[in-house]
């Protein structure tokens, strides 16, 4: 169906998005940039072709030119839970806790409710020993899955990060 779309209209913005993902799919990186670079000429304003050609960049082992994507991703839509796990990735792997947690920070300050994005700002406080702001999390994180097994999981988990593995038990 895409290459029918693409032989009607060879800069369908959705058949070059959906070809460039399937192109990503079977690791041919370049393939997908060419799609993408088309993409972002007709739509520069296109966060999901951003974060896409960051995908494209970090399988061709060009983590800068990932890293450029998604932030240029990020300031098109701050609330991009892709680009922002990306881009939160990114920072850690160069120790830049920090930076992490603010994009983390800035998804759910905007509402985006990301299990993905909530677990990793876990992971990076109790890394860093912040045991309040861990302790708080978790507690969101129980209140938003309204699952009590969750809610006692991720609450003993930081408990016993603290040292407290009595408490954590009892959770």
């Amino acid at each position: 169906i895409v290459e029918e779309v693409l032989a009607m209209d060879p800069r369908n913005r959705d058949a070059l998005l959906a070809r460039a993902a399937i192109a990503l799919a079977a690791n041919r990186a370049d393939d997908a940039i060419i799609d993408l670079r088309t993409v972002w000429q007709d739509h520069p304003d296109s966060d999901q072709a951003l974060v896409l050609m960051a995908q494209a960049h970090m399988q061709n082992s060009a983590e800068d030119l990932a890293e450029r994507s998604l932030i240029e991703a990020l300031k098109i839509n701050p609330l991009n839970e892709r680009a922002a796990l990306g881009y939160a990735r990114i920072r850690l792997a160069r120790q830049d806790h920090g930076g992490a947690l603010k994009v983390l920070e800035t998804l759910s300050q905007g509402g985006v409710a990301s299990k993905d994005a909530d677990a990793l700002r876990l992971q990076i406080l109790l890394s860093q020993r912040d045991w309040r702001g861990a302790t708080s999390l978790a507690g969101d994180m129980a209140d938003k899955r309204n699952n009590p097994g969750f809610d006692a999981y991720v609450l003993a988990l930081t408990l016993q990060a603290q040292g407290h593995y009595r408490e954590g038990i009892e959770q």
